[in-house]
């Protein structure tokens, strides 16, 4: 794996991991608050509600690394963003409307339409052209 590739995987996969916890403290809140009867009245868990953040923030964390030099024109980083977003979406979609296999057209249309809008806007105004202002 080329140096280049090492780092840019090891950037999209520290941001993701900071992300991840910082949204990992909504449901812990939650649960601290008003214990596990939120969760199970989605069929969730605190622990796959958990779990599934972890494993968006590894898949979008690996995605914007390998992705990273298409994120340099701003169509690029649309496609970037959007690819993320939509796990990010699917993921909150899991909280709010259980897993997907129970997902109803509709709810799969707020998560597509909530990745295009905030990914677009997110990948053509908010990600970095690799080797830019971060050092390598």
């Amino acid at each position: 794996m080329g140096q280049t590739l090492r780092a840019n995987l090891r950037w999209g996969l520290l941001w993701a991991a900071w992300i991840v916890a910082g949204f990992s403290l909504i449901p812990l809140a939650i649960y601290a608050v008003r214990g596990d009867e939120p969760f199970r009245q989605r069929g969730v868990t605190l622990g796959t509600v958990l779990l599934s953040y972890v494993a968006a923030g590894a898949m979008g964390g690996v995605t914007i690394g390998l992705l990273r030099p298409l994120s340099a024109s701003r169509i690029g980083g649309a496609i970037v963003g959007n690819l993320v977003a939509f796990m990010v979406f699917v993921v909150g979609g899991i909280w709010y409307y259980g897993f997907p296999q129970h997902w109803e057209a509709g709810d799969w249309v707020v998560v597509a339409g909530l990745s295009v809008i905030f990914g677009t806007y997110l990948g053509i105004t908010a990600w970095e052209k690799p080797g830019t202002s971060h050092k390598e």
